[in-house]
């Protein structure tokens, strides 16, 4: 039997490919002019008080990644958030292929 790595040599290139698009956009990405939800995430993750309407996982990743890389630190939210959407590409492949 084959390991993982040749068997699924596809998969991992393409997966090191999403991830580097999504690292390099979220390094080269800039606070947008519309925040949008943003503001409103921000004050959910620093203050708390969660709303009806939204969903408590994303406002405590937030307060997660504020506290490991400092208050507000965009770059870190867009990397983070870049290396767990790139995680979808296998997950989808696996689900694809069964």
């Amino acid at each position: 039997m084959r390991p993982f790595i040749t068997r699924n040599r596809m998969l991992l290139c393409i997966f090191f490919f999403a991830l580097a698009i999504r690292v390099y956009i979220a390094l080269a990405a800039q606070e947008p002019r519309d925040p949008g939800d943003m503001e409103t995430y921000n004050t959910l993750a620093l203050e708390g008080g969660f709303g009806v309407c939204q969903a408590p996982f994303y406002p405590l990743l937030l307060r997660l990644v504020y506290y490991l890389f400092g208050v507000e630190n965009l770059t870190s939210v867009f990397g983070i958030q870049g290396v767990l959407s790139s995680l979808v590409v296998p997950l989808m492949y696996f689900v694809a292929a069964k």
